[in-house]
């Protein structure tokens, strides 16, 4: 059932909490949030200068914009 219901969204947003947060034990939380802001920028397609200035909370609002308006 779990599986059927992933294949069928576009996006899956995690809590960093509980068994999720176990496979980032032992790296630092600032690390971690980095490396993960820094790759969705990349599929966001956005510069450096936008990377600096967007929250994590925006970071969400721009990619919930984009999934929008791919269909």
């Amino acid at each position: 059932m779990l599986r059927e219901l992933v294949a069928s969204t576009k996006c899956v947003l995690f809590d960093f909490d509980g068994p999720v947060a176990r496979l980032f034990a032992g790296y630092p939380a600032a690390d971690v949030a980095g490396a993960l802001k820094r790759q969705r920028a990349v599929r966001l397609d956005l510069n450096a200068k936008e990377l600096c200035r967007v929250t994590p909370g925006g970071m969400i609002g721009i990619s919930i914009n984009k999934l929008a308006k791919s269909g």
